[in-house]
């Protein structure tokens, strides 16, 4: 379990450090080289899952299955529109700004690592 927190913390502090580093990039090197890092994270969602998996019982792997499912859709609802709100906002904020959905979602993965930091 402790390589599989490893595992979900260091992806997650790769797809928070792409995420920022997008939102900051200002030329088009610095936004590949965001990206990569960012695709380095990629591993985020099935090292999270077996994280999870280890501190639930096997009888009880269908209903997290299906929590995980629940929610992750429950977040496709609320994330749509709030990040397409972000990226409005940035928009008319202008500047710097238009990759505010960047920023966003960069402080939406620091609370994911802390919430597999805790548990």
């Amino acid at each position: 379990m402790s390589k599989d927190r490893f595992c979900t913390q260091l992806s997650g502090l790769f797809l928070i450090v792409g995420s920022l580093t997008t939102f900051l990039a200002s030329a088009s090197p610095l936004l590949i080289i965001a990206q990569l890092v960012f695709g380095l994270g990629s591993a985020f969602n099935v090292t999270a899952r077996s994280l999870v998996t280890g501190l639930v019982d096997q009888e009880h792997l269908g209903t997290l299955y299906s929590s995980i499912s629940a929610t992750a859709y429950c977040g496709v609802l609320v994330g749509g529109p709030l990040l397409a709100g972000a990226f409005s906002w940035g928009m008319r904020a202008g500047g710097m700004w238009i990759g505010l959905p960047f920023l966003v979602a960069s402080g939406l993965f620091t609370l994911a690592v802390l919430a597999v930091s805790l548990a």
